[in-house]
């Protein structure tokens, strides 16, 4: 296991300032629960049919969730440092995941046990207001992205990735344009085609 580091929990108090007003103290009760794993280019981070029990913060690197339908990569989620992932339903209900977690590059995760964070959520009442808040965000993500998802005309599926996507400058800054393209479903050749037209268009 590795080595949770100062700039680790500084990223995690970052984290947490966003939601509510913290302490260092709120930072050190949750650290006994608080456990990191590195992940090599590539490496699968959780493979179909597994089961989740963690939920996970990228610290370094990028993390891309997908599927296959039809024999096509369908990407659900790309996962940048300061992001929360996990498999919602699996781990909700303890069922075997039907996606892909995948390190897109050299990976450093920061996570919590289900068990641990369930008995953080009985016994620390300002991390259970963070761990609803953050969820709330997550379920607020992939809302937007559904629909995102529903415009047939490539320009205005990106331009809404633009405007509701929090993350949309960040999305373009580090991850590849054919990572891109498939999270918003376009061809690679439409992806630039638009993304060109809606800054030439700024």
């Amino acid at each position: 296991m590795a080595k949770i580091t100062n700039s680790d929990l500084e990223l995690v108090y970052n984290l947490f300032s966003q939601i509510t007003p913290v302490t260092r103290n709120d930072i050190e009760n949750v650290l006994p629960f608080l456990r990191k794993a590195a992940y090599a280019k590539n490496e699968k981070i959780l493979d179909l049919g597994q089961t989740e029990t963690r939920l996970k913060f990228v610290t370094k690197g990028i993390v891309h969730m997908y599927t296959y339908i039809d024999g096509d990569i369908f990407t659900i989620n790309i996962s940048l440092p300061g992001m929360l992932f996990n498999s919602l339903d699996s781990y909700l209900y303890k069922k075997p995941i039907s996606e892909i977690q995948e390190a897109v590059s050299d990976v450093e995760l920061l996570f919590l046990e289900k068990k641990d964070a369930e008995q953080l959520m009985l016994n620390n009442n300002t991390f259970c207001y963070i761990y609803a808040k953050l969820f709330e965000q997550v379920l607020s993500e992939r809302e937007q992205r559904t629909l995102i998802l529903q415009y047939r005309d490539a320009s205005k599926r990106f331009t809404h990735f633009m405007n509701l996507t929090p993350y949309a400058k960040l999305y373009l800054q580090e991850v590849s344009q054919k990572l891109l393209a498939q999270y918003l479903g376009l061809a690679p050749e439409t992806f630039c085609r638009v993304k060109s037209q809606y800054f030439k268009d700024c």
